[in-house]
């Protein structure tokens, strides 16, 4: 499981800080809002020793038996190499299997398992997806819809 260092939210900064431009800055808040993420999604999923990669690549083998490695790396945003990490340590826990003719193309399949974990897994990436649409209230559809919009930046 990958640790992040730990942020201060800018609500609970010091009165006494001036954030000067900070304040204001998207990329300081997506930072921060990325950390609190990565802390909520620790605090559901890290019992099942499940990183946000190792989840996401469960999840979409589960949706698209057979789907090929490149496909999942490209649908993750994951280098192919990094891929290849969180696939070995999926196959070493018996939660997934490659198939196919060549170890670079191997299509991806869930095992017996896998399949059998997935509804814990899905339960408590439900506890964590609760916690941020709680946090977040009536703002979740538009902030999504900007959050594909910014990523789409790295598309361009």
């Amino acid at each position: 499981m990958s640790s992040q260092p730990s942020a201060v939210s800018a609500r609970s900064a010091p009165e006494h800080v001036d954030l000067g431009p900070l304040a204001g800055q998207v990329g300081y808040h997506l930072r921060l809002a990325n950390a609190a993420a990565i802390k909520s999604f620790n605090d559901a999923l890290g019992p099942l020793g499940l990183t946000p990669a190792d989840y996401g690549a469960l999840v979409v083998i589960e949706r698209n038996p057979g789907l090929i490695q490149q496909d999942l790396a490209a649908a993750l945003g994951l280098q192919r190499a990094n891929l290849v990490r969180v696939l070995n340590q999926l196959e070493t826990r018996g939660l997934i299997r490659r198939g196919g003719e060549s170890r670079r193309e191997n299509a991806l399949f869930l095992t017996a398992s896998g399949k059998k974990q997935m509804p814990a897994v899905h339960a408590a990436h439900a506890v964590h997806e609760q916690r941020i649409a709680q946090a977040l209230r009536r703002e979740l559809k538009p902030l999504l819809a900007c959050l594909r919009d910014l990523a789409a930046l790295d598309a361009g």
